[in-house]
């Protein structure tokens, strides 16, 4: 019997998520693949895919998967053309096969997609080629800045603190908000104040 795989979906709209879970479950019964869907609270299982949606904030626990060598398959679930202020998804990596879901697309669509990486002769290529480049591990020098700014430094007070300029720390800082996947400062500022440090 083959090993269940673990997929995770990831939201706003449950409509959307209740109707891909029915149709991942139609997918891989079709392909007798026993599968367990997973709550947002079960992230401390080994996840193999993950749907994230462009709708909720960014999740830095996926970094942290990657931290503990659980390297999963990530599509993201975003709209197509209809808002183009809307930031698009920021990883489409051939090597780890981070792809884009389009709400509008059928499930054949997902289901093709799902056949080419999953279920083709390269399948076991694919599953050995996970540890990817673009989940890098923050750098020592990426840790030392959020540890600052997590001690309430500003980025003048960080570079002081770490001899190196104001511009430096700040690029520090964006390649590791880059690395956890945070869009925004407030992403950022709110994650550390909650006390996840994985740093």
């Amino acid at each position: 019997m083959k090993q269940p795989l673990s997929i995770m979906i990831i939201d706003a709209d449950r409509y959307f998520t209740y109707g891909l879970g029915l149709g991942l479950q139609a997918y891989f019964q079709a392909r007798q693949q026993d599968i367990r869907l997973l709550e947002e609270t079960q992230v401390g299982s080994d996840i193999d895919i993950i749907f994230l949606g462009d709708l909720v904030t960014s999740y830095p626990w996926h970094y942290r998967l990657h931290q503990r060598k659980n390297h999963p398959m990530v599509f993201f679930i975003t709209e197509q053309g209809r808002n183009k202020n809307q930031l698009k998804p920021r990883v489409h990596c051939e090597q780890c096969h981070t792809r884009a879901l389009y709400r509008h697309q059928p499930l054949s669509s997902l289901y093709e997609r799902l056949d080419s990486v999953l279920f083709s002769p390269f399948a076991s290529l694919i599953a050995s080629s996970h540890d990817c480049t673009c989940m890098s591990p923050l750098t020592s020098r990426e840790e030392e800045v959020l540890r600052c700014i997590h001690m309430g430094m500003n980025g003048q007070d960080t570079g002081n603190y770490l001899q190196i300029s104001n511009k430096t720390a700040n690029a520090h800082k964006q390649n590791a908000m880059r690395k956890l996947n945070f869009r925004c400062n407030q992403e950022l500022y709110q994650w550390l104040l909650q006390g996840e440090e994985t740093i």
